[in-house]
C-alpha cells in the first residue's frame, strides 16, 4: 500500500481550478520532487497532501486514511509540514521551536528517542538556541525548522519551496538535510525550482502545469 495516495483530486478556488483531477501515489521512503512554473498549482497540490486544503473533488489518503478526516493534532503526529513561511514563529526562540516538534512526536511511526542534543548538533543550531527567529538569516531559520521536523518524528515530510530564500550555502545544507531524512527511512515530498537537483536525486519528479501532473 502506498503511504500517500491522491485519487482524482481537484481544487477549485475563486472560480479557478488550481489542481485538476490528479491521481498519484507516493511509496514509503521515496523522495518526490514537484517542479513547474509559478502559478502552476504546485503549492496547492502540496497543501492538499498536508490536509491544509480540502479537495473540491476526490480524496487524499495517508496510510489508507482520509486526510480530511484527521484533526490538526493527529495530522501533526502523522506528517510534518514546512511552508514558505511560518506565521507567528518569529517571536519564538530556536529552543522553543524545537519543543514544538517534540510536542507532536509520533512514537507509533518512527523511533523518536533521538536525544535533543544530537539533533541540535546534526542541524548545527547549538549556538542559536536562545536566539529569536526574526534575528536569524534565512538559512539559520531553515535549519531550526528542519530540526523541529526531525524531532516531530513523522514518516511523511512535506516541504514547500524550502530553498526559495537560501543562498548556495543554504541550499547545500538543505540538500544534505533532505538526504538525511530519506536515509532515515522517511518519505519526503517537496516543491522546488531546482530542477537539476530534482532530476538527479528524486525517486519521482512530478512536473505540474495548469494543476495537472504531466510527467510522473
Amino acid at each position: 500500500m502506498a503511504l500517500l495516495e491522491l485519487k482524482g483530486v481537484s481544487l477549485l478556488t475563486s472560480g479557478v481550478e488550481r489542481v485538476a483531477s490528479v491521481s498519484a501515489s507516493v511509496d514509503a521512503g521515496q523522495l518526490v520532487a514537484i517542479v513547474g512554473p509559478n502559478g502552476s498549482g504546485k503549492s496547492s497540490l502540496l497543501g492538499l497532501m498536508a490536509g491544509l486544503l480540502t479537495p473540491t473533488r476526490g480524496s487524499v489518503l495517508l496510510d489508507g486514511r482520509l486526510v480530511s478526516s484527521m484533526g490538526l493534532r493527529e495530522l501533526a503526529s502523522q506528517r510534518a509540514w514546512l511552508g514558505q513561511s511560518t506565521p507567528g514563529a518569529d517571536s519564538f526562540t530556536v529552543a522553543e521551536v524545537l519543543n514544538w516538534g517534540r510536542s507532536f512526536v509520533a512514537r507509533e511511526t518512527i523511533d523518536a528517542s533521538t536525544a535533543l542534543d544530537e539533533v541540535v548538533e546534526m542541524f548545527d543550531v547549538q549556538d542559536l538556541m536562545a536566539a529569536r527567529l526574526h534575528r536569524l538569516s534565512g538559512g539559520e531559520r531553515q535549519r531550526a525548522h528542519l530540526a523541529r521536523i526531525w524531532l516531530q518524528g513523522t514518516r511523511l515530510t512535506l516541504l514547500d519551496e524550502p530553498d526559495s530564500s537560501l543562498d548556495e550555502t543554504g541550499r547545500s545544507m538543505l540538500r544534505g538535510a533532505v538526504q538525511a531524512f530519506v536515509r532515515a527511512g522517511r518519505t519526503v515530498v517537496l516543491v522546488t525550482h531546482d530542477r537539476g537537483w530534482a532530476m538527479s536525486q528524486a525517486d519521482l519528479v512530478w512536473e505540474v502545469h495548469a494543476g495537472r501532473i504531466i510527467v510522473d
